[in-house]
């Protein structure tokens, strides 16, 4: 590959592959599959996890009984909606970023949400790269961004009590 790619940690390189693998055939057809089972492999012969293969997702919003709904296609579930106001969960070690942007690689981080701490969710949700991102001000202060709700293994931005 030419011009003027440069990868960025893990992310990034894991996209060079991707491309490389979609640019000899990689998904599915001839060329690209595993030896047997037609999984995929990169250009050097490795094989790739299954959550590697491009899929396209088409479909309305998932909504589940209870308090929880699946905002996105692929996404945790979410308890959060607009105008709630959550918090930060206790037990968590770190404080989350909030961002500018609701990306991780764009988004530059403009406030801290300490655990325990109690935000208002003003926006969202937005979906990006399989996570539910949500624009939330800080309750006592103007500082307002996006930020992430949680992952495929528990949320920390939660309703409050």
């Amino acid at each position: 590959m030419g011009g003027k790619l440069r990868p960025s940690g893990t992310r990034g390189l894991a996209l060079i592959i991707l491309a490389a693998a979609l640019t000899l055939g990689g998904c599915g057809g001839s060329g690209g599959g595993g030896p047997d089972d037609g999984e995929p492999t990169s250009p050097a012969g490795i094989r790739l996890p299954p959550a590697w293969t491009p899929t396209a997702v088409v479909g309305p919003v998932i909504e589940f009984s209870g308090s929880s709904w699946q905002p996105c296609p692929d996404s945790p579930l979410s308890q959060l909606r607009i105008g709630d106001i959550a918090t930060q969960t206790a037990d968590t070690r770190y404080p989350s970023r909030l961002r500018d942007k609701p990306d991780w690689d764009e988004g530059s981080v403009v406030g801290l949400v300490e655990p325990a701490e109690r935000v208002e969710v003003l926006e969202g949700p937005v979906c990006q790269a399989q996570l539910v991102w949500w624009r939330v001000r800080i309750l006592g202060q103007d500082v307002a961004g996006w930020t992430v709700e949680g992952n495929a293994y528990g949320s920390w931005l939660i309703p409050a009590q």
